[in-house]
């Protein structure tokens, strides 16, 4: 008998465990699942994604680095607000297949967790202000100075 590519998700669920991940986190291989099903998630591009951590430190959710393809997808709880898209993040759509590493890879060239499932969800506004940045301020223009002519 052939042994399926990929575990199942669910037998994963071990609550009363110490070490208790969500059911959608696999134990075993990296698997792929669709935004939508137990999370939204942003991709946010390289750079801009280290920023946002520091910014945001311990308040923040689970966070999956990808260091090969220079992006990070913060997974927002579903029942958060909607998604205000910015230059360098977007909501992925529902569907969309994102990598779900191994409980136990934290670091690393391929697929990571940035931050682990367990700590609660990332507000929305809160990412989306790290991205972005306080808004400067508009510049005042001054009015141009009114010379005279030189007379002939």
């Amino acid at each position: 008998m052939r042994r399926p590519l990929l575990p199942d998700v669910e037998q994963f669920a071990q609550p009363g465990s110490s070490d208790w991940r969500p059911e959608w986190v696999p134990q075993v291989w990296t698997t792929r699942l669709p935004a939508g099903r137990f999370w939204e998630a942003v991709r946010v591009a390289g750079p801009e994604a280290q920023q946002a951590l520091d910014l945001l430190g311990a308040d923040i959710g689970p966070v999956i680095s990808n260091p090969y393809a220079q992006v990070s997808f913060f997974l927002l709880d579903q029942a958060d607000g909607p998604w205000v898209p910015t230059r360098t993040a977007r909501l992925l759509r529902h569907g969309t297949v994102v990598a779900i590493p191994q409980w136990h890879v934290r670091s690393g060239r391929d697929v990571h967790w940035a931050v682990p499932p367990g700590r609660g969800t990332t507000d929305p506004g809160a990412l989306r202000e790290a991205l972005v940045g306080p808004r400067p301020q508009p510049r005042r223009i001054a009015p141009p100075a009114v010379t005279q002519r030189p007379k002939p």
